[in-house]
């Protein structure tokens, strides 16, 4: 021991000489002298480590990554977005088809509507100001309840259109109304003797032809709206109601 401390004591003193007699640092050129004997490089060695650690800690995202996170996901998103956009067609143009009517109690009307574009993406609903006069249902049927005077609207589910007309229900003034039973339905509406004459409509009860063609059959429980005479559908338009669908005849 004794012997290491000769050794590292004449170093020193030659380090320190030739630091007098040039132009480096003595001081320097003695600390480092001293961690190379005392273990600095391994102090040193941490250090470097530890350097080298915060430097991958704090690595920046590189071109690529950038445009997988930041650009590049931000024009997907816009991608998706055009996507997205409706292709919808909404009615421009709405109005009930006819003017204000009347009605008896207890008869009913088919209403319909015009638009523009006549082909369209949304709704068209029903509705009646005063049902107690007179309700009208999803496919536009108005029937009279008592008399008085009510509002039935239609309107567009998106659009936001409206066209209106006002049904005036009179009281019966034809004592032959009633219900008549004809063997492949039941009849209600005007009758002269005995037999549908006026407006009224037939719920079949079984198969039967309409009118005079196979391509008017009713099936049991459809509906028939007309105008009859005599017991025969007189002519003008007349309603099928089938399968939830309604069918406009011209008899």
């Amino acid at each position: 021991m004794v012997t290491i401390n000769k050794y590292v004591y004449v170093l020193l003193m030659a380090l320190f000489v030739m630091g007098m007699t040039t132009s480096c640092n003595p001081i320097n050129k003695i600390n480092e002298l001293k961690n190379s004997i005392l273990g600095g490089d391994k102090e040193q060695v941490d250090e470097d480590e530890e350097d080298e650690g915060d430097v991958s800690s704090t690595k920046t995202m590189g071109d690529d990554e950038y445009d997988a996170f930041g650009k590049g996901g931000e024009e997907e998103e816009e991608y998706e977005e055009d996507e997205m956009e409706s292709d919808e067609v909404f009615v421009e143009k709405l109005n009930i088809d006819g003017k204000d009517f009347s009605l008896q109690v207890g008869q009913t009307k088919q209403l319909k509507v015009k638009t523009e574009p006549e082909e369209y993406d949304e709704q068209v609903f029903w509705h009646s100001l005063d049902e107690d006069i007179a309700t009208v249902d999803d496919k536009g049927l108005v029937k009279a309840v008592k008399e008085g005077t009510a509002t039935i609207e239609a309107y567009t589910s998106d659009s936001q259109l409206k066209s209106s007309v006002k049904a005036t229900v009179t009281p019966k003034t034809n004592p032959n109304y009633g219900t008549v039973n004809l063997g492949y339905g039941t009849y209600t509406g005007d009758l002269k003797n005995g037999q549908p004459h006026g407006h009224g409509t037939i719920v079949y009860s079984t198969s039967h032809k309409i009118v005079n063609s196979a391509d008017y059959v009713a099936k049991r429980g459809d509906k028939f709206e007309a105008d009859f005479r005599d017991g025969r559908v007189s002519g003008g338009i007349a309603y099928w109601y089938h399968d939830g669908d309604i069918t406009a005849i011209n008899p």
